[in-house]
């Protein structure tokens, strides 16, 4: 064992439980496995404050993350659908017109469909766009208890960031709609959802 080592040795009984926290989240983070020492050395006075933290950061990765997943999926859809109609329409705009009753009514459907697909996006962007920054939120009041750091593995940060510049991006190929932030019932829903997920 080298002197560094030894000297480590000695310390870990003197970390706190947010310190010992705090390097459990750099290890999940990293990647990299705990030092079972951590969790060894820990008074058993330190234990409630412990899984406090635990739980918090289970509830981030887990619960919050397959809500932001959720999310991503859904906004991907509206990409999808806007595409579609974006397609439709320049069908109808290319093809011929005919001449029969029944393909005129067809017809019809394919001018009118796209507009109804961007209208159907329009109406339902802003929901995910509030659901998304109410997540967003809470997640920055969690950091404050994580001297700052986003109690969130890197993949649902990056999720997080995609789904902001998806909905931007459909804002863009819409006539618009309104980024509206999150009213505090939507916050204290995601609140109430990771104290109860946190145990």
């Amino acid at each position: 064992m080298s002197v560094l080592d030894a000297r480590l040795d000695r310390l870990m009984p003197t970390l706190k439980a947010k310190e010992r926290a705090m390097l459990v989240l750099g290890s999940l983070k990293d990647g990299t496995p705990e030092d079972p020492k951590w969790r060894q050395t820990m008074p058993t006075s330190q234990y409630a404050e412990f899984n406090r933290y635990i739980g918090l950061m289970n509830a981030c990765n887990i619960q919050l993350g397959v809500l932001i997943a959720h999310i991503e999926h859904v906004v991907e859809k509206m990409e999808l659908r806007l595409m579609w109609g974006g397609t439709l329409a320049l069908v109808a705009d290319y093809a011929p017109k005919p001449r029969r009753r029944k393909a005129k009514l067809e017809c019809r459907v394919m001018d009118v469909l796209p507009e109804r697909i961007e209208e159907g996006v329009v109406a339902e962007a802003p929901g995910r766009w509030k659901e998304l920054r109410a997540i967003e939120v809470v997640l920055d009041e969690l950091a404050r208890e994580f001297d700052g750091e986003y109690p969130l593995r890197d993949v649902h940060v990056e999720a997080l960031n995609s789904v902001r510049g998806k909905i931007a991006d459909l804002r863009e190929l819409t006539p618009g709609f309104d980024l509206p932030e999150p009213e505090e019932d939507d916050l204290e829903w995601v609140r109430d959802a990771v104290a109860r997920w946190a145990g």
